[in-house]
């Protein structure tokens, strides 16, 4: 007679158990760290991302009030904000965005940078951290985050 304790398993079934183990252990930690986009809840307590998980993975987060860093680029009526940035003059976005919704603030506005020279495009630009909600299809398709709040950024 073969005892379970004498029997060996196959590598694959013990790897999905040392998996499935791991799991159920994550799902009851009780531990502070916030979650990745890949887990969001969908909640208005704002859960602190890093702008490339957020970009990478907007739709993990949609409906979910977030809290971000990230170059925010103000162009027109136009806000956005990106990962990537481009050295140009005035700077744009390049990669993904996510368009923002909502009012920034007068003062949050007067401390970004911006263009002075009226040849060049009006753009005002700087870090910032904003607080809001993630709608990950956007009106017209286009990823946005409502403001809740939204300060200039300590780098």
């Amino acid at each position: 007679m073969t005892t379970l304790a004498s029997r060996r398993l196959p590598g694959s079934v013990l790897a999905i158990a040392i998996v499935a183990i791991t799991l159920i252990g994550c799902a009851t930690s009780t531990g502070t760290p916030g979650p990745t986009t890949g887990d969001l809840p969908a909640t208005a307590t704002p859960v602190t991302v890093n702008i490339d998980d957020l970009l990478a993975d907007v739709a993990a987060a949609d409906g979910t009030t977030v809290t971000v860093q990230a170059f925010l680029l103000i162009t027109g009526d136009s806000a956005q904000i990106c990962g990537i940035v481009l050295e140009s003059f005035p700077p744009q976005c390049g990669g993904p965005t996510i368009r923002v919704l909502g009012e920034v603030p007068a003062d949050v506005v007067d401390s970004l940078d911006r263009t002075d020279d009226p040849t060049l495009a009006q753009a005002r630009w700087g870090w910032v951290d904003i607080t809001g909600t993630v709608d990950a299809t956007g009106a017209d398709g286009t990823p946005s985050i409502t403001v809740d709040s939204i300060s200039i950024a300590e780098r």
